[in-house]
């Protein structure tokens, strides 16, 4: 270990800005994620007039596409994420650069994938038993339908991650991020091929016996030919990186160990996930198991998971694409037992994801009507539900972001087993919490959940801090605090502008200019977003949070690379 452990807290001004290719990989990373997202709005809002956003079809095929991601997670996806980019890094350092240990690492885990898929997939009607409740029997015979189609994303999932992990570990970034936008023209080629034989039904009017193999083999079949085409593309730059892949079933004797020990926590971690989110799709398909046709106010799986998009856009484009950087350079950093480096990123890093992830929430918080608008059908109250949960949710972006980063660190150091322990005390808070939200009307038992999940992401980042300082030594806490109160207090001044702004154009009641048209809800975000940006960046410079100055190095790290 280096010798040197002092706080890093008090590190020069110039260390705030990236070095030159750590600003264009995160800013690559950060527009190919831009694109990517964009995209998945445009699929989103086919996808809201499509099926609506809050009908029984939406939610039947919202279950049904969210299972394979989680049961790949429980099987695999995790431990290819967490574990291979740290493993490579190590494998590099031997004779061959680490060609035998991604050959049989490779091997098994396209062995594992295969296998696991097809299995879940014939287990469709169990698993869509486990994760809804009190349905109707249509209702359920309609998303074991379209499980049947979606559960063998699985296999692509797996793919992607793997083909994806090697070439991050590689430190060749770009094709992971731009990779999902593919995914998403491919979905909305889909979606508007049905719009085109079939029509839109956004409130659900189409009763369920109306679903024919037709409608489920466009809506469902799309959404997998999306993800494989997100996974194939990656052998492309494979090739591209000097990777030469060749099945290898020897699998002793290059260290796979190692990685079996340190994925065997993350496994674990899964596992706990997976409970929890069995109990909160429970929670949330009870209730709406009585919605009658054209109660669209009743929010549940799918009102949930379209404005998660809009909470995460600002997490996987800020937090994310630097978070994927900079866990190569932690990895590497403990590889060479530089914990001065490590401490030092990781301040870095951390203050960086704070300027623009602050600025987010605020943003969310002020516009989430006009937000939400884009994904509602009109009624009031359905935008109104909606945007208590984007409400709820961005209370807790800032923590939620940071404790990525400090994931991505633990997992760096190999310190899958914390990680574990963190998320069983973060599952001991939501478990109880969720089922106590099925004691609320049924309209607001999604804030319920949503206000427990922001909870425990605060309960999250204050673990994981804590845990990662004892294992690397002190990475500026106290200056990390300092920046986020100065950053804190610009986003009040800048949210306050915005928030009397959007009252002038009636964003918060029923009929106003900013919600009742999706015009006047873009129209609204054009004029109020701006200005609050420029009040954030004014406040910044007066409080002196120099930190802003590496987020514009990001930005101009971008541009100049066009």
């Amino acid at each position: 270990m280096s010798a040197t452990t002092g706080d890093s807290s008090e590190e020069p001004l110039s260390a705030l800005t990236p070095n030159t290719s750590s600003a264009r990989a995160s800013a690559t990373l950060a527009a190919g994620t831009l694109v990517s997202r964009a995209l998945g709005f445009v699929r989103s809002l086919l996808l809201v007039a499509t099926i609506g956003s809050s009908t029984n079809v939406a939610d039947a095929f919202s279950v049904a596409n969210q299972l394979p991601n989680t049961m790949y997670q429980l099987t695999a996806g995790g431990i290819l994420t967490a574990v291979l980019v740290p493993q490579i890094v190590q494998a590099t350092k031997a004779a061959d650069k680490g060609t035998a240990y991604i050959n049989r690492i490779s091997t098994l885990a396209i062995l594992l994938f295969t296998t696991s898929a097809a299995l879940i997939t014939l287990a469709s009607p169990l698993l869509i038993g486990l994760y809804t409740r009190d349905w109707p029997a249509d209702r359920v015979a309609l998303a074991v339908a379209m499980a049947y189609i979606c559960l063998p994303q699985i296999f692509f999932y797996g793919l992607y991650a793997l083909l994806g992990g090697v070439l991050n570990a590689r430190s060749v970034f770009g094709p992971y991020t731009w990779a999902p936008a593919l995914n998403n023209v491919v979905a909305i080629a889909g979606l508007s091929a049905f719009l085109l034989l079939f029509g839109a039904d956004g409130s659900g009017l189409v009763p369920l016996d109306q679903w024919d193999a037709g409608r489920i083999g466009v809506l469902a079949g799309s959404a997998t030919l999306g993800v494989a085409a997100q996974a194939l593309i990656l052998f492309v730059f494979w090739r591209k990186a000097g990777i030469r892949f060749r099945l290898d079933f020897t699998f002793r004797g290059v260290g796979l160990a190692t990685t079996f020990v340190a994925a065997g926590w993350i496994l674990g971690n899964v596992v706990v996930e997976a409970i929890v989110g069995l109990v909160q799709s429970n929670v949330l398909t009870f209730a709406v198991a009585g919605r009658e046709a054209g109660d669209v106010a009743l929010v549940g799986n799918t009102g949930i998971a379209t404005v998660f998009l809009l909470f995460a856009l600002p997490h996987a484009i800020i937090a994310v694409s630097i978070a994927t950087v900079y866990f190569t350079r932690f990895s590497e950093h403990w590889a060479e037992r530089n914990l001065v480096a490590f401490r030092s990123d990781f301040s870095h890093s951390s203050r960086l994801i704070g300027v623009a992830s602050m600025l987010c929430t605020a943003l969310l918080l002020v516009l989430s009507f006009p937000l939400v608008r884009l994904f509602s059908t009109g009624d009031f109250g359905l935008t109104q539900s909606l945007a208590r949960i984007l409400i709820t949710m961005a209370v807790g972006l800032v923590v939620y972001s940071f404790y990525f980063l400090a994931m991505r660190a633990l997992y760096a150091i190999d310190d899958t087993r914390s990680v574990l322990l963190i998320n069983v005390v973060s599952a001991a808070i939501r478990i109880p919490g969720f089922l106590l939200s099925m004691t609320l009307d049924p309209h607001l038992v999604v804030v319920g959940v949503s206000a427990v999940a922001t909870i425990a992401m605060w309960v999250d980042a204050v673990l994981g801090f804590v845990v990662l300082r004892r294992r690397i030594g002190p990475p500026g806490g106290h200056r990390i605090v300092r920046t986020h109160v100065r950053l804190l207090l610009a986003a009040i001044v800048a949210g306050a502008v915005g928030a009397a702004l959007c009252v002038l154009f009636g964003t918060y009641r029923p009929g106003g200019f900013g919600n009742a048209t999706i015009i006047g809800a873009l129209v609204t975000m054009a004029i109020v977003a701006p200005v609050m940006i420029v009040v954030y960046a004014i406040v910044l410079k007066i409080l002196r949070v120099h930190e802003l100055d590496g987020v514009v190095a990001l930005v101009a790290a971008r541009l100049r690379k066009k």
